[in-house]
């Protein structure tokens, strides 16, 4: 697996450049293309076939993905490994385009690197990197969605412009979306959970509050709630306590998800689990890695109370009662699961399920059913720079 690492190596060389300067690989130059649009749109005018750029695939030492040399004409080198990696998920496109801005940043606009962070712990500019991490932080950008056109301004240094909502860590959805809301049509607040135990793992009942411990060394279990509809049309509110009993590592972690499955495979979801130093990570099974991590002030091994809210278009994600983190819906919806999940060797106690939907033929039992193995590679990241 390559760990992405960008840095910007500095060869100062003289030549005089030529219109054989410009050596670009079919497969990089869309990619050049939509930038030189983007600067465009924000006053700036860049010519590579004229001033010359050179820009090709390599295979890179150290775990890099990319490098932009200084060179007359400028050189841009990408892994050839990282970038075939990306293929078939549905962020390929958005990451590819942040690995060939962030290089061209480097080269036409003359950016270090920006390792600044917003308050919610968002990274502030595509331009963050380096061989040293922040704070065991990934380098993800989250260069997706609403995100995107701040990403892009602060690129080319636009001034002027406000601040994002999203850059606040307590933000109040601008949706109109009542707490009242929450009671309409409840599908389930009391759940019966199924209980029994495999030489993998083991589950009870009491009071209503689930007990479950993952016996694997090395295998992660999601536990669904099944016979409710998940769909793009159907706002709903989803929430349950868990409370980390026992969690062998810092870097655990435990949360929820939903979504679909097939069979006793989970297909397409969206998850949203923390560890026990505070980091949550959001994101979808179908993309490349999670879209972020965030550091919050909630722990894993605490009582934590997870929520996700869909509301039109948009996605919420809720600890302990505070909206953290919000996005647009960029896949699509669908299947009958709301669920949690838990790593190897971890004991959790899950309890006040409430979930909510906009639909009265979603008023089923919901009910616990047996877990279901995740590839763990799908949750975590798949590079960082």
């Amino acid at each position: 697996m390559k760990i992405v690492c960008f840095i910007l190596c500095l060869f100062l060389v003289s030549s005089c450049v030529r219109e054989s300067d410009y050596e670009v690989n079919t497969s990089l130059e869309p990619y050049l293309n939509t930038f030189v649009e983007e600067a465009q749109k924000r006053g700036f005018d860049y010519s590579p076939m004229v001033e010359g750029l050179v820009m090709e695939f390599a295979d890179l030492e150290d775990s890099k993905a990319g490098i932009c040399y200084h060179e007359n004409p400028l050189r841009i080198e990408i892994d050839q490994e990282y970038w075939n990696n990306l293929a078939g998920y549905a962020n390929e496109q958005d990451l590819k385009k942040e690995l060939i801005y962030h290089e061209l940043g480097h080269g036409l606009i003359d950016r270090r690197h920006e390792n600044s962070l917003f308050p919610n712990s968002e990274w502030r500019s595509i331009m963050c990197g380096g061989d040293v991490g922040v704070e065991n932080r990934s380098w993800n950008i989250n260069f997706r969605s609403i995100r995107q056109q701040y990403y892009l301004d602060e690129l080319f240094l636009v001034e002027g412009s406000e601040l994002p909502y999203w850059v606040s860590p307590s933000f109040e959805p601008k949706t109109g979306f009542s707490e009242a809301d929450q009671t309409i049509n409840t599908i389930s607040s009391h759940v019966y959970v199924g209980h029994g135990n495999s030489y993998e793992w083991e589950g009870s009942c009491v009071d209503e509050k689930y007990t479950v411990k993952n016996n694997s060394v090395d295998k992660r279990f999601a536990f669904a709630f099944q016979n409710i509809e998940v769909s793009n049309k159907q706002d709903f509110y989803y929430e349950v306590k868990i409370h980390g009993v026992s969690i062998p590592k810092q870097t655990n972690k435990v949360g929820i998800y939903f979504g679909k499955s097939i069979g006793a495979t989970l297909q397409n979801y969206h998850y949203f689990l923390l560890d026990c130093r505070g980091i949550a990570y959001i994101g979808n099974n179908v993309s490349y890695g999670w879209y972020t991590d965030l550091q919050t002030d909630v722990y894993a091994l605490n009582s934590v109370t997870f929520g996700i809210r869909k509301k039109d278009k948009k996605l919420y994600y809720y600890l302990n009662g505070k909206c953290v983190y919000c996005d647009e819906i960029t896949v699509d919806l669908g299947g009958d699961l709301f669920g949690f999940q838990l790593p190897p060797g971890c004991m959790i106690n899950v309890s006040d399920l409430k979930i909510y939907g906009s639909s009265e033929s979603n008023n089923r039992l919901a009910k616990v059913i047996e877990p279901i193995e995740v590839d763990d590679s799908m949750i975590c990241p798949k590079w960082t720079k």
